[in-house]
Protein backbone atom coordinates (compact mmCIF):
# COMPACT_ATOMS: atom_id res chain seq x y z
CA UNK A 1 0.00 0.00 0.00
CA UNK A 2 1.54 3.46 -1.48
CA UNK A 3 0.96 5.23 1.91
CA UNK A 4 4.16 6.61 3.86
CA UNK A 5 3.86 8.69 7.52
CA UNK A 6 6.44 11.68 7.43
CA UNK A 7 6.72 14.81 9.68
CA UNK A 8 4.97 18.30 8.59
CA UNK A 9 6.93 20.50 7.35
CA UNK A 10 5.92 24.37 6.14
CA UNK A 11 5.91 23.97 3.15
CA UNK A 12 3.00 21.37 3.65
CA UNK A 13 1.01 23.63 5.77
CA UNK A 14 -1.23 24.65 2.96
CA UNK A 15 -2.15 21.16 1.86
CA UNK A 16 -2.92 20.39 5.15
CA UNK A 17 -5.22 23.30 6.03
CA UNK A 18 -7.93 22.64 3.19
CA UNK A 19 -7.99 19.09 3.78
CA UNK A 20 -8.69 19.73 7.68
CA UNK A 21 -11.49 22.09 5.80
CA UNK A 22 -12.04 19.13 3.39
CA UNK A 23 -12.84 16.90 6.46
CA UNK A 24 -15.09 19.53 8.27
CA UNK A 25 -16.91 20.55 6.11
CA UNK A 26 -19.92 18.64 6.17
CA UNK A 27 -20.11 19.45 9.44
CA UNK A 28 -18.98 22.07 11.70
CA UNK A 29 -17.92 24.52 8.67
CA UNK A 30 -21.84 24.78 8.31
CA UNK A 31 -21.65 26.87 11.34
CA UNK A 32 -18.30 28.18 12.06
CA UNK A 33 -18.56 29.38 8.25
CA UNK A 34 -22.47 29.76 7.34
CA UNK A 35 -21.69 31.73 3.96
CA UNK A 36 -18.76 29.15 2.87
CA UNK A 37 -15.31 29.02 3.12
CA UNK A 38 -13.74 31.69 1.09
CA UNK A 39 -10.46 31.75 -0.49
CA UNK A 40 -9.73 34.90 2.33
CA UNK A 41 -10.78 32.70 4.89
CA UNK A 42 -8.30 29.89 3.73
CA UNK A 43 -5.46 31.91 3.17
CA UNK A 44 -6.01 33.73 6.77
CA UNK A 45 -6.10 30.02 8.38
CA UNK A 46 -3.32 29.02 6.28
CA UNK A 47 -1.13 32.29 7.75
CA UNK A 48 -2.38 31.34 11.60
CA UNK A 49 -1.27 27.59 11.13
CA UNK A 50 2.44 28.68 9.61
CA UNK A 51 2.74 31.07 12.58
CA UNK A 52 1.67 28.30 15.39
CA UNK A 53 3.23 25.51 13.27
CA UNK A 54 6.74 28.05 14.46
CA UNK A 55 5.74 29.01 17.85
CA UNK A 56 4.78 25.80 18.74
CA UNK A 57 7.14 23.60 17.54
CA UNK A 58 9.27 22.15 20.26
CA UNK A 59 5.83 21.12 21.86
CA UNK A 60 4.19 19.72 18.71
CA UNK A 61 4.03 16.11 17.13
CA UNK A 62 2.74 17.09 13.47
CA UNK A 63 2.57 14.65 10.87
CA UNK A 64 0.91 13.54 7.23
CA UNK A 65 0.22 10.34 6.33
CA UNK A 66 1.01 10.95 1.69
CA UNK A 67 -0.13 8.63 -1.03
CA UNK A 68 2.53 8.05 -2.98
CA UNK A 69 1.00 6.53 -5.65
CA UNK A 70 -1.32 9.94 -6.14
CA UNK A 71 -0.51 13.00 -8.59
CA UNK A 72 1.77 16.16 -6.59
CA UNK A 73 -1.69 18.53 -7.01
CA UNK A 74 -3.20 21.54 -4.43
CA UNK A 75 -2.67 18.19 -1.33
CA UNK A 76 0.91 17.60 -2.16
CA UNK A 77 -0.39 13.83 -2.28
CA UNK A 78 -1.11 14.33 1.53
CA UNK A 79 -4.56 12.29 2.38
CA UNK A 80 -4.44 12.85 6.53
CA UNK A 81 -2.45 14.61 9.01
CA UNK A 82 -2.45 14.67 12.59
CA UNK A 83 -1.16 17.19 15.27
CA UNK A 84 -0.44 16.56 18.85
CA UNK A 85 0.54 18.96 21.47
CA UNK A 86 2.28 17.71 24.59
CA UNK A 87 2.41 19.13 27.58
CA UNK A 88 5.70 17.50 29.77
CA UNK A 89 5.52 20.00 32.82
CA UNK A 90 2.60 20.98 35.12
CA UNK A 91 1.15 24.58 34.13
CA UNK A 92 0.31 26.88 36.86
CA UNK A 93 -2.86 28.87 36.21
CA UNK A 94 -1.17 31.89 35.18
CA UNK A 95 0.11 29.30 32.13
CA UNK A 96 -3.42 28.63 31.85
CA UNK A 97 -4.72 31.86 31.49
CA UNK A 98 -1.86 32.85 29.01
CA UNK A 99 -2.92 30.40 26.64
CA UNK A 100 -6.73 30.11 26.90
CA UNK A 101 -5.82 34.22 25.38
CA UNK A 102 -3.78 33.32 22.80
CA UNK A 103 -6.03 30.66 21.59
CA UNK A 104 -9.58 32.83 22.12
CA UNK A 105 -7.39 36.47 20.91
CA UNK A 106 -6.93 36.86 17.72
CA UNK A 107 -8.17 38.53 14.39
CA UNK A 108 -10.92 36.60 13.18
CA UNK A 109 -11.47 35.07 9.66
CA UNK A 110 -13.37 37.36 7.27
CA UNK A 111 -16.14 34.72 6.57
CA UNK A 112 -16.34 33.09 10.47
CA UNK A 113 -19.27 33.75 12.85
CA UNK A 114 -17.55 34.89 15.52
CA UNK A 115 -19.88 34.31 18.16
CA UNK A 116 -19.97 30.61 17.20
CA UNK A 117 -16.27 30.26 16.88
CA UNK A 118 -15.56 32.05 20.40
CA UNK A 119 -18.80 29.33 21.84
CA UNK A 120 -17.57 26.55 20.32
CA UNK A 121 -13.40 27.28 20.91
CA UNK A 122 -14.00 28.05 24.49
CA UNK A 123 -16.16 25.40 25.50
CA UNK A 124 -13.10 23.08 24.24
CA UNK A 125 -10.67 25.00 26.38
CA UNK A 126 -13.06 24.93 29.25
CA UNK A 127 -13.67 21.23 28.99
CA UNK A 128 -9.85 20.79 28.80
CA UNK A 129 -8.93 22.91 31.82
CA UNK A 130 -11.49 21.45 33.63
CA UNK A 131 -10.59 17.83 33.26
CA UNK A 132 -6.67 18.03 32.78
CA UNK A 133 -5.89 21.43 35.17
CA UNK A 134 -2.67 22.02 34.53
CA UNK A 135 -1.40 18.72 34.49
CA UNK A 136 1.24 17.00 32.12
CA UNK A 137 -0.99 15.55 29.51
CA UNK A 138 -0.65 14.71 25.18
CA UNK A 139 -3.47 16.62 23.20
CA UNK A 140 -4.35 15.44 20.04
CA UNK A 141 -5.69 18.71 18.19
CA UNK A 142 -5.95 17.64 14.48
CA UNK A 143 -7.00 14.43 13.22
CA UNK A 144 -7.96 14.10 9.95
CA UNK A 145 -8.33 12.44 6.51
CA UNK A 146 -9.29 13.47 3.34
CA UNK A 147 -12.63 12.85 2.62
CA UNK A 148 -12.01 10.80 -0.26
CA UNK A 149 -9.82 8.53 1.48
CA UNK A 150 -11.56 6.97 4.29
CA UNK A 151 -11.20 3.86 5.64
CA UNK A 152 -7.75 2.93 4.68
CA UNK A 153 -6.18 3.27 8.00
CA UNK A 154 -5.09 6.60 8.05
CA UNK A 155 -6.50 7.37 11.04
CA UNK A 156 -5.09 4.70 12.74
CA UNK A 157 -2.00 4.50 11.22
CA UNK A 158 -1.40 8.15 12.53
CA UNK A 159 -3.02 7.25 16.26
CA UNK A 160 -0.26 4.42 16.49
CA UNK A 161 2.60 6.42 16.06
CA UNK A 162 1.53 9.72 18.41
CA UNK A 163 1.14 7.12 20.64
CA UNK A 164 4.52 5.68 20.86
CA UNK A 165 5.63 9.17 21.99
CA UNK A 166 3.39 9.59 24.34
CA UNK A 167 3.33 6.27 25.85
CA UNK A 168 6.99 6.49 26.45
CA UNK A 169 6.93 9.79 28.09
CA UNK A 170 3.80 7.79 30.35
CA UNK A 171 1.00 10.55 29.37
CA UNK A 172 -2.12 10.26 29.16
CA UNK A 173 -4.12 11.42 26.00
CA UNK A 174 -6.67 14.27 25.79
CA UNK A 175 -9.14 14.72 22.39
CA UNK A 176 -12.89 15.91 21.69
CA UNK A 177 -14.30 13.23 19.53
CA UNK A 178 -16.87 13.62 16.79
CA UNK A 179 -19.70 10.79 16.62
CA UNK A 180 -17.88 9.39 13.08
CA UNK A 181 -14.15 9.35 14.95
CA UNK A 182 -15.23 8.11 18.76
CA UNK A 183 -15.30 4.65 18.06
CA UNK A 184 -12.14 4.81 16.14
CA UNK A 185 -10.10 6.47 19.69
CA UNK A 186 -11.62 3.99 22.15
CA UNK A 187 -10.39 1.07 19.73
CA UNK A 188 -6.95 3.22 20.83
CA UNK A 189 -8.12 3.00 24.51
CA UNK A 190 -9.58 6.54 24.72
CA UNK A 191 -12.71 6.18 27.61
CA UNK A 192 -15.48 9.28 27.39
CA UNK A 193 -15.76 10.76 30.37
CA UNK A 194 -18.37 13.05 29.47
CA UNK A 195 -20.37 15.84 26.40
CA UNK A 196 -18.84 18.90 25.41
CA UNK A 197 -20.93 21.66 26.30
CA UNK A 198 -21.63 23.60 22.88
CA UNK A 199 -25.42 22.87 21.34
CA UNK A 200 -24.78 22.95 17.24
CA UNK A 201 -28.17 23.33 16.94
CA UNK A 202 -28.65 26.56 18.59
CA UNK A 203 -26.62 28.13 16.16
CA UNK A 204 -28.10 26.43 12.66
CA UNK A 205 -27.01 23.09 12.38
CA UNK A 206 -29.43 21.21 11.48
CA UNK A 207 -28.31 18.03 13.03
CA UNK A 208 -26.81 17.02 16.86
CA UNK A 209 -23.30 16.11 16.37
CA UNK A 210 -22.18 15.98 20.02
CA UNK A 211 -18.42 15.96 20.95
CA UNK A 212 -17.46 13.05 23.22
CA UNK A 213 -14.71 14.28 25.76
CA UNK A 214 -12.65 11.21 26.08
CA UNK A 215 -9.31 10.72 28.26
CA UNK A 216 -6.88 7.86 27.68
CA UNK A 217 -4.39 6.84 30.95
CA UNK A 218 -1.11 7.39 31.34
CA UNK A 219 0.47 3.74 30.46
CA UNK A 220 3.36 2.73 33.18
CA UNK A 221 6.64 3.77 31.58
CA UNK A 222 9.25 0.57 31.25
Amino acid sequence: MPLELHPMQESDIPAATRINFAAFGPDLMQILYPHGVTAADLDHSIKENTESFHKHKDSTLFTKVIDTSLPNDEFQQIVGTALWRIYEKPRSEEELDAEAKEAMDHEPAPGADTKCMEAFFGSILKARRTHMKGDPFALLNILTTHPDHHRRGIGAMQLKHGLETVDRLGLPAWLEGSPKGAPLYERFGWQGVGWLDFDEQAWGMKKALPHRLMLRPAKATK
